[in-house]
């Protein structure tokens, strides 16, 4: 399968450098390498939907934290519950 093949969002910033920060494309690609082929398809439309209805920053924050979680636990990593506040 070449890369043309797999699945990347249709809404993501692709704009010019601005400040220093360009394009998120190959941000983009080089996290959902990381992922099978199917979470990809998942979350490419999650990070698109996230996108267009919430902002930016907040589809690459959900995306980077899918990612770490998924490496993680594919790695045998296990994470402890989030401690609650009593």
């Amino acid at each position: 399968m070449n890369e043309e093949e797999l699945p990347f969002p249709k809404s993501f910033y692709d704009a010019p450098h601005v400040k220093g920060r360009g394009s998120d494309k190959q941000w983009i690609e080089e996290n959902l390498a990381q992922l099978s082929h199917s979470q990809r398809k998942k979350v490419c439309n999650a990070y698109s939907k996230a996108y267009d209805e919430i902002s930016r920053q907040n589809a690459n924050l959900r995306l980077m934290a899918f990612v770490e979680n998924c490496v993680g636990v594919s790695n045998g990593v296990v994470n402890a519950p989030p401690k609650m506040r009593v």
